[in-house]
């Protein structure tokens, strides 16, 4: 009997946000490059973990550690300024993930977590201040927005923490 592991049931509802992105709204920004990042990223974890494709075991991690730096850029575009070459060190996190691959996976399980801690508590950083230190969102907005970003940091966060424990478990 087919079966839909979780990771591909979020895939499938991450992909109807983004394609509602591109046609209802229009945007196909940073945003957007996060909705599909963490799609693809469901897609990769339900082939190798669930379905057993080997092949993208060795892209897993690297696609992973885009998504981190990926939610910065994203939430640092629609909330604090816009775009610039401010963004291109935050391709160092997975390069290291990239090389790690072919040098070191051992050293895996620590640079993850850590890409994912440390953007999240970025995040959650820069909005603690409220609507007041996100100037690029809409006035009418409120909160909300604040919310939302603090919502996907501690997200960022709790994956660290449970990779952390996953790893502690072996």
């Amino acid at each position: 009997m087919p079966s839909l592991p979780i990771p591909m049931i979020s895939t499938l509802v991450l992909s109807f946000f983004l394609i509602r992105l591109w046609v209802v709204d229009r945007r196909h920004g940073p945003l957007a490059v996060l909705l599909a990042m963490c799609a693809a990223q469901g897609l990769i974890i339900s082939l190798a973990q669930h379905y057993g494709v080997a092949a993208v075991r060795l892209i897993q991690p690297v696609t992973a550690s885009l998504i981190p730096p990926m939610a910065w850029v994203a939430f640092q575009s629609t909330a604090v300024r816009r775009l610039s070459w401010h963004e291109v060190p935050h391709l160092v996190g997975p390069l290291v993930v990239a090389a790690a691959v072919v040098l070191r996976p051992q050293m895996l399980d620590a640079v993850i977590p850590f890409l994912f801690l440390s953007y999240g508590f970025a995040i959650i950083w820069q909005c603690r201040k409220g609507a007041d230190a996100l100037p690029r969102m809409r006035m009418e907005a409120g909160d909300i927005p604040g919310l939302i970003w603090q919502i996907i940091g501690w997200a960022l966060v709790c994956s660290a923490l449970s990779d952390g424990l996953i790893v502690m478990a072996q």
